[in-house]
Order: structure tokens, then sequence, then C-alpha cells
């Protein structure tokens, strides 16, 4: 998973790899709502800005589980 310009890249890159390994549809459709879900919320908490990276979504406070 490397050279990803953006965070959605990632996910996308993450699914395509949990369909390669053969994941049950099922898991791949909630893990898929998962992310989406949290790629969203955290592009609106950072203003909107769709071109989030990866490392940038890691690094945002809500993504911080204390």
């Amino acid at each position: 998973m490397t050279d990803l310009s953006t965070a959605f890249d990632a996910v996308t890159t993450f699914l395509d790899h949990d369909e390669q390994r053969r994941f049950a549809y099922s898991t791949r459709r909630l893990r898929g709502g998962f992310l989406t879900e949290c790629l969203e919320h955290a592009v609106n908490v950072k203003g909107g800005s769709a071109d989030l990276t990866a490392a940038e979504l890691m690094k945002l406070p809500c993504a911080i589980v204390s």
C-alpha cells in the first residue's frame, strides 16, 4: 500500500485487498461502509477537504482512541 495519494485511495486499496483474499461479501460491505463513514466524518472535521491523505486521516483527533 504505497504511493496512495488520498485516504479514499487507501480505503479502496484495502477493500480490494480484502476481495483478493476472498473475504465474504458481507464482511467487505460492512468494512467498506464503516471506512466510508469514517472518511466522510474526517473530511467534514477537516473542513471539507476531499484530498485528505491516509496519514492525515490517522492524525485527526477523531482517529485517536483514548
